[in-house]
């Protein structure tokens, strides 16, 4: 008899073991859940800003020429930028009759417009070419397993 009574013991020690696995198995079904729900509501943030990114369209080939393009565009405006401002260094002092003095202030009006039309192409063409470059980068940092952990476990 005391035999079987260390049976049973050992056997009523096993069943005590094997109740532990069901709140794992609870907290895994959770946990799971919980990433589904997570993932699904990235996912769909992801397609809200989808217009946020201007180029995600384009090929990268595509980029690139436009990368080159926008470059060169961006160093020509800035040469015409920068032969505007010595152009007003030519700015001279009208002495004389109210005419020449008006017409002077005419010409260093017009000057003055030309330099800020160049500003404002040349940032243009700066902030299209960021634009670009930052599409670059956002490929060549996002691998298709990091979007998805990033998914997944961002909050």
């Amino acid at each position: 008899m005391a035999k079987r009574k260390s049976k049973s013991k050992s056997k009523s020690g096993t069943n005590g073991g094997g109740g532990g696995a069901l709140p794992l198995i609870v907290l895994l079904l959770v946990a799971g859940t919980l990433g589904a729900w997570n993932y699904h509501r990235n996912l769909g943030l992801e397609e809200e800003q989808a217009g946020s990114r201007p180029f995600q369209g384009y090929s990268d080939s595509a980029l690139v020429d436009l990368a080159d393009a926008y470059g060169e565009q961006a160093e020509i405006l800035e040469r015409k930028y920068k032969a505007s401002l010595q152009t007003r260094r030519g700015v001279r002092d009208a002495e004389g009759l109210i005419m020449e003095k008006i017409d002077e202030f005419h010409r260093v009006q017009k000057i003055g417009s030309s330099i800020r039309v160049a500003t404002s192409h040349v940032a243009g063409s700066e902030a299209r070419l960021r634009e670009i470059q930052d599409e670059q980068a956002w490929r060549r940092n996002e691998s298709q397993w990091t979007l998805h952990l990033k998914r997944l476990t961002s909050i």
